[in-house]
């Protein structure tokens, strides 16, 4: 056979060897064992492989120096004379072959297989597995001789015990996030709506939630200002149904605090002697590290800034928490978060509905962005101010009427879908 073609093959089985010791490493044991639990084909050798883990470990060392030792015999028998016919020193012709050969090694026996199967690890297990357990089989005489002799040396040279490793079945983020992803799943590839399961993957995505995916926009803000008299707050505690409400001074970007409505009862003359100071916090800042903190000072509310220091919105512990739990009802909110469907055109819903839920379960096509997140938001988004009781609003093919509205809140209305 040419020299060649026997490297090329020396190469591809070194970098066989080498790219199955990273998918081995770097898949995760928790789909092996899940697949096999599913009784699926390549399964059956890749929990033998991971029960025999030193073996395995010690079979692919061995392939690996074979094939190291093939390559390096033909590649001086293949560059070594031309090497010579051009130069004449011999220490610098085994220094370039040294080089080159090393080269060519690392980058096509090493390096480019262990990214490509680290980057592909459980698809590189399914698809190697049959070749790879024959391997196994084929070196395991080999592979049980060095093993012999490795307890030979530990016992009696080094004076320790040669234990037989074996992969350990453990859980990480990608692990959980899978298993969730696979219980959710029925056997015909419907997913179930399991509510521990939906919590549990939020959990899991939570660190990934930012101040901004979870907070009340500012549209929907209700504030005050310091000059505001008690009754008057009063007033607007009783509409609202809030326990807690913003104070500002002169403009909503300059907000001092808030009054919690149970300060109330005390008959305070001013607001001002009731304003609890309140927490500033990025939109970027992480919900988990925000949570941390509220908890921290035993608060449960924040004000929210965008990157020019203008108030963009407001959250609550509560909201945070509807983030893991979904949405967390009280009867406030029962009261408030109408909708009802009259016909395919003609709906009722409450302000506070979120868009994004309305789009998905009646398919209304409500343009969704940053700037409003609720039907009340996005009507006030365009119409930049509170409307009337039983005003009409036209928004594109959308037209609204609104049956229920207060000084600071957009409440009820009518929904009806013209065509475009």
């Amino acid at each position: 056979m040419n020299a060649s073609l026997i490297i090329l093959f020396a190469l591809l089985f070194s970098a066989f060897f080498s790219g199955m010791e990273m998918a081995y490493q770097s898949a995760g044991m928790l789909r092996i064992t899940l697949a096999g639990k599913q009784r699926r084909f390549y399964t059956r050798f890749m929990s033998g492989l991971y029960n025999r883990s030193t073996h395995f470990m010690i079979t692919l060392l061995i392939g690996k120096f074979i094939a190291l030792a093939i390559y390096g015999i033909f590649m001086v028998a293949w560059l070594g004379t031309p090497l010579g016919e051009h130069i004449e020193s011999g220490i610098l012709v085994l220094l370039v072959l040294i080089i080159l050969s090393t080269v060519l090694y690392l980058l096509a026996g090493e390096l480019l297989p262990i990214l490509f199967f680290r980057a592909r690890p459980n698809i590189a297990m399914q698809v190697f597995a049959l070749p790879t357990w024959l391997i196994f089989i084929l070196f395991y005489p080999v592979t049980l001789m060095f093993i012999i002799l490795g307890k030979f040396f530990s016992k009696y040279v080094f004076h320790s015990d040669f234990q037989l490793r074996q992969q350990q079945l453990t859980f990480g983020r990608p692990e959980l996030s899978y298993l969730v992803k696979e219980s959710q799943l029925s056997p015909e590839g419907e997913e179930q709506t399991n509510h521990d399961f939906r919590i549990l993957r939020n959990v899991l995505d939570f660190a990934e939630v930012r101040v901004r995916d979870c907070m009340i926009p500012r549209p929907e803000i209700i504030a005050v200002e310091e000059k505001t008299g008690t009754r008057e707050l009063q007033q607007i505690f009783n509409e609202t149904g809030l326990s807690k409400i913003l104070v500002y001074k002169d403009s909503i970007d300059n907000i001092t605090g808030y009054v919690n409505v149970k300060d109330l009862f005390r008959n305070p003359k001013t607001i001002r002697s009731k304003i609890t100071p309140i927490s500033i916090v990025p939109e970027s800042m992480p919900a988990n590290k925000l949570l941390a903190g509220l908890m921290k000072e035993k608060k449960s509310i924040a004000v929210v800034v965008d990157e020019f220091g203008g108030i963009s919105g407001l959250v609550t512990v509560e909201d945070i928490l509807e983030e893991i739990f979904g949405e967390i009802e009280d009867e406030h909110d029962f009261i408030r978060l109408v909708e009802k469907q009259i016909n395919n055109r003609e709906y009722i819903f409450s302000g506070r509905l979120e868009i994004d839920y309305l789009n998905e379960k009646y398919h209304l096509g409500i343009p969704e962005t940053d700037d409003y997140d609720t039907i009340a938001g996005f009507v006030l988004y365009h119409y930049e101010d509170i409307p009337s009781l039983n005003e009409t609003i036209i928004i594109d093919r959308y037209e609204f009427k609104i049956l229920k509205v207060s000084r600071t809140r957009l409440e009820l209305v009518k929904l009806i879908l013209h065509d475009q």
